[in-house]
Order: structure tokens, then C-alpha cells, then sequence
């Protein structure tokens, strides 16, 4: 019975070393929102014409636009385990974090995923990968209604028309043939 049991704390010492350690390895992002937006964020991965993250001790930082959408040079980042930093920032550049859960009524991120829009290779554009959340109270939000669209998916749909226009390679105007 006593062997059992040391094989038993034994195991969920294990454990607990492997899961306290998978939060020190865990990767890190910053997300700097404009200060008192409220509604969806799509940061759009894989954008030849979007902009490259700016890192902070190693770790990107994404500056969010005004309109909620941003197109990143940086490829989709690798699955595993995120801590994510949300902050309003001013315009001289005083940042106040938002919190990433609260209770319904209060101000914070929720909503948060990350996916892939397939697309049909045809103009060389590829499959689009996002991460998209959104800013506000959630016992305020309407989201999917029969009578409107969710805005988050709105958001996502623009953003995928932003990348696939960005994506395209004008095709050079061929040349007359003279015999």
C-alpha cells in the first residue's frame, strides 16, 4: 500500500514540475490597442505588404490600428502556450493593461481565437491564418443575431480581402506579337 502510494505522489510531482515549467516556456505577446477603442481586433499573418512586429526583450508587440485590423509580415506563430498582454495605449504612449478576463459587466478582451481561411490556390494566394478577439463588455455585446451579422466575423472576412489584394501579383500586360 505504501509503494503505491509513493508511485502516486511520485506521478503527480512529475506533473506538476512538467505543467509549472510549460508556464515559464510559454511564449509572450504584447497587444497595443488604440486607447477607448472597443470592438473586434484581427491581426492577419502572412502579408507581404503588412508590417513587421516590433519586439520588446525578445517579444513582438503588435500595434493595432484604428480600425481594429492589422496585416503582419510575421507568419502565423508555431501552436503552443500563450501569455498575451492587451494594453490601451494614449497617443503620447502611456499604456493602461485590459484585462483578459473580468466579470461580464466590466471592460476587458474575450472572444479570442486563431484560424485559417482556406483559399483556392488559383491567384497564388494561399491559405490566410488570423488571431482575432474583441475589445469591450461582454454583457454588452450583441454578437450573431439573426437580423446582423456577428462584427467579428465581419472583421475577419475584411481582413482575409485585405490580404488576398495585398497577396496579388499584378500580371504584367503581355506583349503584342508582330510578325
Amino acid at each position: 500500500m505504501t509503494l503505491l502510494y509513493v508511485r502516486w505522489a511520485g506521478m503527480w510531482a512529475i506533473a506538476l514540475l512538467v505543467s509549472l515549467g510549460g508556464c515559464r516556456g510559454a511564449r509572450q505577446e504584447i497587444h497595443l490597442i488604440p486607447d477607448g477603442y472597443i470592438g473586434p481586433v484581427v491581426i492577419m499573418f502572412g502579408s507581404p505588404t503588412g508590417e513587421d512586429p516590433i519586439r520588446e526583450r525578445g517579444v513582438p508587440v503588435y500595434r493595432i490600428p484604428t480600425d481594429g485590423i492589422l496585416l503582419s509580415r510575421d507568419p502565423h506563430p508555431p501552436a503552443g502556450y500563450y501569455r498575451y498582454k492587451f494594453y490601451y495605449v494614449t497617443p503620447n504612449g502611456v499604456r493602461k493593461e485590459v484585462l483578459q478576463r473580468g466579470d461580464r459587466g466590466s471592460l476587458q478582451i474575450f472572444g479570442h481565437s486563431t484560424g485559417m481561411t482556406p483559399m483556392v490556390n488559383g491567384g497564388g494566394v494561399g491559405d490566410i491564418r488570423w488571431m482575432a478577439y474583441i475589445v469591450g463588455i461582454p454583457s454588452a455585446y450583441r454578437g450573431a443575431r439573426r437580423d446582423q451579422e456577428d462584427p467579428l466575423d465581419l472583421a475577419i472576412e475584411e481582413g482575409v480581402r485585405r490580404v488576398v489584394s495585398s497577396r496579388q501579383v499584378p500580371v504584367p500586360p503581355s506583349e503584342p506579337t508582330h510578325r
